[in-house]
Order: C-alpha cells, then structure tokens, then sequence
C-alpha cells in the first residue's frame, strides 16, 4: 500500500425499495460493482441503472443517491479508496 492511501472492501446488501440518502465524501473515492440485483445510481445530475457484473466510480466530493429499484436485494462490492476512510468523511444531504 503506497504512503498515504488505503482501501477499504466490503459487501453491502440493499433491500428492494431502499436507498442509500444522497452523500459525498470529501477523502475517498467509491467504486461499487454490483453481484445481484439492479442499482439505480444518481451521480450528479445523471442517472443511471447498473446491472450484474457492471459497476460505476464516484470520484471525491461528487454527490451520489444508490439505491434498489427492483424486487430482489441488491448486493455489491464497495470499494473506498483514499487517504482517510472514516465513517466521519460521509456528507448527507
């Protein structure tokens, strides 16, 4: 791991109708890849649906809304990179 930066990986399941509440992060980038299920992402302005196997980028203080628009959980892989990792760095809105 280079000085100064880290990551972390975890698994998050999104039950249907459920919403991760508009955030950004001013430390770290996330990279979500989904396992099962449909992600409906809002990224900014745009919004964009990520199905099995795909995944999408949230660069540092970019606004995001995840959340799972279909009948089945929704399961992915978070991956936070950057110099700080703290629960503390999540900006809701």
């Amino acid at each position: 791991m280079g000085k100064g930066k880290n990551y972390v990986m975890r698994k998050l399941r999104i039950m249907p109708g459920k919403t991760l509440p508009l955030r950004m992060h001013y430390h770290r980038t996330e990279h979500f890849i989904v396992l099962s299920g449909t992600a409906e992402v809002k990224r900014d302005e745009k919004t964009m649906m990520i199905h099995e196997n795909e995944s999408v980028f949230i660069p540092q203080t970019t606004r995001y809304e995840l959340s799972n628009p279909g009948c089945i959980p929704l399961e992915i892989i978070e991956i936070r990179n950057g110099i700080y990792l703290g629960e503390d760095d999540i900006v809701e809105f």
